[in-house]
């Protein structure tokens, strides 16, 4: 970014407590303009990216968040296993497309944007912060904590649209494009599942419910099968 602060605006600011969901809420608290975008240091923008949702803003003034595309982006050479299996790998790498046209977003269905690709009007951002529990801090990999955030706005009557010309591509660099780094963000999400909503519900064989066993065997062996 410091190649960029002669002809940007740039401002830097520390937060002292680690974790995503301190860093959002510190950026939120700094933020001065009529909207926040949010996203992340491993995306590449689309030329036209920021301009749709400026033109977003104009076009639905009553609108409280928007969302675009996510596109997952292997850095090349990539691993050929891990490239023949990543349009069934979408959510550890937040890939995301809701269509092609613009469409308003809902909580049933998962119509909502993910943490790489939103934005939301700063006056309700700053109603809704970040759960500092939630999202990667040293030493945990929670997930989820912009979606919670999304999914409580829209649950208090606040609306959303999905914008598919708003689109980044989220590289996935060769440190992820692993069977560790898969098996590292389901961890997470368990966790964030655990978290969120609690014990699992039903009778236990060494902690884990035995419902769960059973789809645990039914989609291993669908995995060998594949």
């Amino acid at each position: 970014m410091a190649e960029f602060a002669g002809r940007l605006p740039i401002e830097y600011e520390i937060e002292k407590c680690s974790g995503l969901s301190n860093a959002r809420n510190r950026a939120v608290a700094c933020a001065r303009g009529e909207y926040i975008i949010w996203t992340d240091d491993d995306v590449e923008v689309e030329t036209n990216w920021l301009t749709a949702y400026v033109d977003a803003f104009k076009r639905w003034p009553d609108v409280s968040i928007f969302g675009g595309k996510i596109v997952p982006t292997l850095v090349e050479p990539s691993i050929a296993w891990f490239a023949s299996i990543l349009p069934i790998l979408g959510l550890p790498f937040a890939a995301r497309d809701l269509g092609a046209n613009p469409i308003s977003m809902a909580i049933e269905g998962n119509l909502i944007p993910y943490g790489a690709n939103f934005a939301i009007r700063s006056f309700e951002q700053r109603r809704f912060l970040y759960d500092p529990r939630l999202g990667i801090a040293p030493g945990r990999r929670l997930l989820g904590e912009e979606t919670e955030v999304i999914k409580a706005m829209l649950a208090n009557g606040f609306r959303g649209i999905w914008l598919p010309e708003c689109s980044v591509r989220h590289i996935i660099g060769h440190d992820r494009q692993s069977a560790r780094y898969i098996s590292d963000y389901y961890e997470g999400h368990g966790a964030t599942d655990i978290l969120l909503g609690g014990v699992l519900p039903g009778i236990c064989v060494f902690g884990v419910p035995r419902w769960l066993w059973r789809r645990f065997v039914t989609r291993l062996a669908g995995y060998w099968l594949s």
